[in-house]
């Protein structure tokens, strides 16, 4: 037999040696998968609290987001090879030196990563962060530069082919490990859904209106509307309890706190927490008792879902999780979030101010039917021109939480939305809620209805702006008018805390004037007590600290040493 090939052969072989870009699509394969889907997918299941959207929502976008760049990369592979073998040589190897560096980026270089909490950060500031994504790029590059020149370009080929594929398989097994260790999110028929059913209904009997602005700080509310002359009235008949201590520095504790009065003591989930706190209520249960329509209109970390047998029917505007439509908006805005999802781990450290604005585009990217908005702009859309109270025949109570002045800053003092967050102050977004809350008054005032409902304006926790960090986050505002209620704005120096707040809107209800609902009056000595933490290590340890002193003198907390860890039983230092 002639094993000798032909010389046609000899030249068919060459020429699909030529033009074979085997290692190109390979490599175009593994980069694709790691930014297209498992970027994605790493940072939604290690932060599933922080988003709206359920997996099957991330499923369109990330395929389109992977097929997109994977025949993008092989076009421009193909085009390259078809040009030059030099030019798809040089392509290659510069598409191998971002895969790798991207990597390393996005798996070892994390832990500088700021927080996506909205806080405005300062990217031109010196930071370790930016040494390390250039001496990662540096070295990556040089290596590879060193390979293609000292062993040519076909050994670097090869590499290429066997460190793509191995990439991509570790990647999957990755992949695979995080979604079996997520948290088991249960979306259907054990909870209940929060939606707008029914929040501008308000009795032509008796109402409760508890207005809960999130992260306002006294000191800069009380600055707002004393420093602008026609916020003058708007708190008339008011008392202004200017000496309010929080439980709690974060909403997803602070809200079943104040509507409950029970701890968390870090020694079970936010969950289980949230739907005992709301349970044991002895304002809903004061609300039930007086027979009133109660509606809760909260938004605690996008997850905070009621439990369909506790809830069920009790809170009317909660439904089942399955009913209510959720979706991105278009096709458009789901890409822009899943290639912001990708980025802000992976991205270079330069480059990560470019996702940075991820928060507002999740929230953007909603389209809800029914589902309650926590955001100002969507709350104060409804109210700015019209008035959408409607009245009905049963007394009411709605208890509306909304974005107030959390970070990111969007909003100047009339409430028009400011596309930079650079370009706002908190003090412009508290002067909004100012705006914001004299409006709904007023609403209050034209329906005919403000004589007869109780009014509740506060705020879940305050924000420092003196330089104390999570400290300073502990005196939040409540101002309240009751039933028939009329006189000049008043202050309080009372020393009132969060957990007295349930039973003195009990209080409310049942009649009794805003200066008395609680049992400790200006001047009286009381220790207070906070738990406090950073939110980016809750789950490892809160610090009890109390006080006896003002709620915004700062330097007055003092820790306990003791501290709640999760998981473990209560400790001492």
């Amino acid at each position: 037999m002639n094993n000798c090939k032909t010389v046609a052969e000899v030249k068919e072989t060459s020429k699909k040696k030529e033009y074979n870009i085997t290692a190109g699509v390979l490599l175009a394969l593994c980069a694709s998968f790691m930014l297209g889907i498992y970027a994605p997918f790493e940072l939604y299941f290690t932060n599933m609290s922080d988003f709206w959207f359920m997996p099957k929502h991330l499923l369109l976008p990330v395929i389109v987001s992977f097929a997109a760049m994977f025949v993008a990369e092989v076009i421009v592979f193909a085009v390259a090879r078809i040009i030059h073998k030099n030019v798809y040589y040089f392509l290659l190897a510069a598409a191998f030196i971002a895969t790798i560096a991207t990597y390393i980026q996005g798996t070892f270089l994390v832990s500088g990563i700021p927080s996506m909490d909205g806080t405005t950060y300062d990217w031109n500031q010196p930071s370790p962060e930016r040494i390390k994504t250039i001496v990662v790029w540096a070295a990556v590059t040089a290596a590879v530069v060193f390979v293609g020149i000292k062993f040519k370009y076909t050994i670097l080929e090869k590499a290429v082919r066997y460190i793509s594929v191995a990439l991509m398989v570790m990647l999957s097994v990755s992949m695979i490990s995080i979604v079996i260790s997520s948290p088991d999110e249960d979306w259907s028929g054990e909870y209940l859904e929060c939606t707008t059913r029914n929040m501008f209904e308000m009795s032509d009997d008796t109402n409760l209106l508890v207005f809960i602005l999130d992260a306002v700080d006294n000191t800069t509310f009380k600055n707002a509307i004393e420093s602008n002359p026609e916020f003058s009235n708007t708190f008339d008949d008011f008392t202004y309890y200017n000496n309010l201590l929080t439980g709690y520095l974060y909403t997803a504790e602070a809200i079943p706190f104040i509507l409950s009065g029970d701890w968390d003591e870090n020694d079970q989930d936010p969950i289980t927490y949230q739907n005992d706190a709301f349970s044991n209520s002895p304002l809903i249960k004061t609300l039930e008792d007086e027979e009133y329509s109660i509606g809760l209109y909260l938004c605690m970390d996008n997850k905070s879902k009621l439990k369909k047998d506790v809830f069920d029917g009790r809170i009317e505007n909660y439904e089942a999780v399955d009913s209510v439509e959720l979706r991105f908006t278009n096709l458009r805005d789901s890409l822009m979030v899943v290639g912001g999802m990708a980025l802000v781990r992976y991205a270079p450290w330069d480059l990560k101010r470019v996702c940075y604005r991820l928060p507002g585009k999740i929230e953007k990217s909603k389209k809800l039917d029914s589902r309650f908005e926590y955001s100002n702009s969507v709350f104060y859309d409804q109210i700015k021109n019209n008035n959408p109270i409607e009245l009905v025949d049963r007394k009411c109570c709605r208890i509306i939480h909304i974005e107030g002045a959390h970070v990111p800053y969007q909003y100047d003092k009339n409430m028009n939305w400011i596309e930079d967050p650079a370009q706002a102050t908190y003090s412009d977004c508290v002067e909004g809620c100012v705006t914001m809350c004299d409006k709904l008054i007023q609403h209050l005032k034209d329906k005919g209805i403000y004589d007869n409902t109780a009014i509740v304006i506060m705020s879940d926790h305050g924000y420092d702006q003196v330089g104390y960090r999570l400290e300073g986050r502990v005196n939040p505002i409540l101002l309240v008018k009751g039933i028939d209620e009329h006189h000049e704005m008043q202050y309080s120096e009372a020393p009132i805390s969060h957990v007295d707040c349930a039973q003195g809107f009990s209080e409310l209800v049942q009649g009794k004037p805003s200066d008395e609902i609680f049992k400790y009056r200006d001047g009286d000595e009381r220790e207070r007590r906070v738990l406090i933490y950073d939110h980016s290590k809750k789950q490892e340890c809160m610090s009890e600290y109390v006080t006896t002193g003002r709620a915004d003198d700062f330097e007055a907390l003092t820790p306990t040493g003791k501290q709640y860890v999760y998981g473990e039983e209560n400790t001492a230092e």
